[in-house]
């Protein structure tokens, strides 16, 4: 109950008896307004003290545009810790050196992400190693389509961080595709 609730209540409670006593009647159906007032006012510090209204510091009652403003901005803040750490994750995945402290970030902000992301940074790896391995660039295009099938696949994710580590992941297999400089045939000499 709030405190304008509760005057309504005590007012409903003593509204009969308003303006039928004098200032001072003492008497306990006849309450002058003065005395009414005051068993309010005494009614209100008491509940306001209940519930440690008067105890609290001014500066933590604020307005709701205040609020909405800092509720606002922490969610800009949330949003911009989890797309670094979707960035660090895509960067992790590919085989990037990531330093330890983002290593340990990701772990203790989303152990799921990162798991993720270790398991697709050891197929990438896998695809970076048969991409590198490769006699011919024949076989290279079969390693890329294999890569294409499995890394260009949308993710039912919700936040789209598989689907951007897939697009890296992706983007630097590629990236070695085209830096390889293997003979289109593997010419067989009889």
């Amino acid at each position: 109950m709030r405190i304008g609730e509760m005057t309504l209540a005590v007012l409903g409670e003593y509204s009969q008896y308003l303006g039928t006593g004098k200032d001072d009647t003492g008497d306990k159906d006849n309450k002058s307004a003065k005395e009414i007032a005051e068993e309010i006012l005494q009614k209100s510090v008491d509940y306001s003290s209940e519930i440690g209204l008067y105890n609290k510091p001014k500066h933590k009652f604020k307005s709701s545009v205040q609020a909405g403003f800092e509720e606002h901005m922490e969610a800009i803040k949330e949003k911009a810790k989890h797309m670094r750490l979707s960035r660090v994750a895509a960067r992790f995945a590919r085989g990037d050196k990531i330093s330890s402290t983002e290593e340990m970030e990701l772990k203790k902000e989303n152990i799921e992400l990162y798991r993720k992301a270790l398991a697709m940074r050891e197929r990438a790896k896998l695809y970076e190693d048969k991409l590198k391995s490769s006699k011919t660039m024949k076989e290279a295009r079969e390693v890329m389509k294999q890569v294409d099938a499995e890394f260009m696949a949308v993710s039912p994710d919700k936040n789209g961080e598989v689907n951007m580590m897939n697009m890296d992941v992706h983007a630097h297999l590629k990236e070695i595709f085209n830096k390889l400089n293997k003979p289109e045939d593997e010419k067989v000499d009889v």
